[in-house]
């Protein structure tokens, strides 16, 4: 009997200290881990947008030592399903999707409250603020924009509250041209809340010009661009529109109050007709400073070259009565059409008609209208004369 309860008491003892292994290598192997996540939302219609910043919440997972140690925050899917989503707010469970291996043991909050709005977008103006000086001996100008307006995107309330778009530039102490890239920040009105962190606004970043000159004479000429070659056949340049169509140059009073404009380097529009769209430089001379960058855009629009053309033709009389000779107080008319050079390269002057309808005439001398018989692609611009008297020859 003492036998059999020495060995009871020693196979408890062997039960206990498998358990505690067995507890101690579980808690070895398997561990906990919080995350703080942001929740995407998904399949929400493109005209609907939530109308706040979508929030975050706490994930504990439980799993391998190892694998849970070596996880990031985006390995992990959290997100809202919006799919059947209205406008106004209701509350949307988060759904987490774990990679392989980890259990979820908890998400806080497990739902969120939204508030969907209808998508709007509208342009607004772009300001530029100023702030500090130039050095001493230097003038900052007024900054020059690439883009006078941006585009705001986001919840319709918000849209509608935003009037403009501003960037910050502080002069401190410049002494040479500013050139900056900025991020916009977007201004509301009186009423109404903007949050900036769901507001898109294209372009992300603004181009911004500030000249800065050391202090002398300056003033304001127009850009010429000149062109050289020809057109392609039918064709002539009609419009030439250079960024900035104005520059203000610096220099020696006696130098600048002679000059009147400023050129560019020359665009060859050889066999062109479509538009283009080029860069040029100004050709400032030595003694004379730009306040503008020396690189400006330029756009050549062509188009189709119209002439006028006078021609001489026998009157025809059509519809005579029958057995009447009739003769016009004119015989040759003079006619002045119109149309461009590729049209009048294949018209012909025997599809060209002047003529009288005489289907009217009662016998007597009448007064009939000239009528041109013509391409499509012509206008007649002049009938000279306008009018013939028809009389009977027998």
């Amino acid at each position: 009997m003492k036998s059999s309860k020495k060995i009871y008491q020693l196979m408890s003892v062997l039960i206990a200290i498998s358990l505690w292994i067995y507890v101690v290598a579980e808690e070895n192997i398997f561990q906990e881990r919080t995350f703080t996540a942001d929740v995407q939302y998904v399949n929400l219609e493109e005209s609907l947008t939530p109308s706040a910043k979508m929030p975050t919440v706490n994930i504990s997972i439980r799993g391998d030592q190892i694998a849970i140690n070596n996880l990031k925050v985006s390995d992990f899917s959290v997100s809202v399903d919006l799919k059947d989503a209205n406008m106004g707010e209701s509350e949307y469970p988060v759904i987490v999707e774990a990679p392989p291996g980890v259990k979820v043991v908890s998400i806080s909050p497990q739902s969120v409250f939204l508030n969907i709005d209808e998508r709007g977008e509208k342009p607004v103006p772009l300001k530029v603020n100023l702030s500090g000086k130039a050095k001493e001996g230097f003038t900052a100008f007024e900054p020059s924009l690439k883009t006078t307006h941006v585009t705001v995107s986001g919840p319709l309330e918000m849209i509608n509250s935003i009037n403009s778009a501003e960037v910050d530039v502080n002069l401190d102490n410049a002494e040479s041209n500013l050139s900056l890239k900025l991020i916009p920040r977007i201004k509301g009105g009186s009423s109404g809340i903007v949050d900036e962190d769901i507001i898109i606004i294209k372009p992300e970043l603004v181009d911004i010009f500030i000249p800065v000159i050391e202090d002398n004479p300056s003033k304001s000429v127009p850009v010429v661009v000149p062109v050289s070659g020809i057109p392609a056949y039918g064709y002539k340049v009609s419009r030439i529109v250079v960024e900035p169509e104005i520059v203000r140059i610096s220099g020696a009073n006696e130098v600048i109050e002679n000059i009147r404009e400023v050129r560019t380097t020359p665009v060859d529009v050889t066999n062109h007709k479509d538009e283009i769209l080029r860069e040029v430089t100004l050709n400032i001379p030595g003694d004379i400073k730009s306040l503008y960058e020396d690189n400006l855009k330029v756009v050549i629009l062509f188009e189709k070259n119209v002439v006028e053309k006078r021609v001489q033709k026998q009157l025809e009389i059509r519809n005579a009565p029958e057995n009447m000779v009739l003769k016009a107080s004119n015989d040759v008319i003079s006619v002045v059409l119109k149309g461009d050079d590729l049209e009048f390269r294949d018209f012909l002057i025997e599809n060209l008609h002047i003529y009288v309808d005489a289907e009217k005439y009662t016998g007597a001398n009448q007064e009939f209208e000239i009528k041109v018989e013509k391409p499509d692609n012509i206008e007649v611009v002049e009938i000279t004369p306008g009018k013939v008297t028809l009389t009977r020859e027998n």
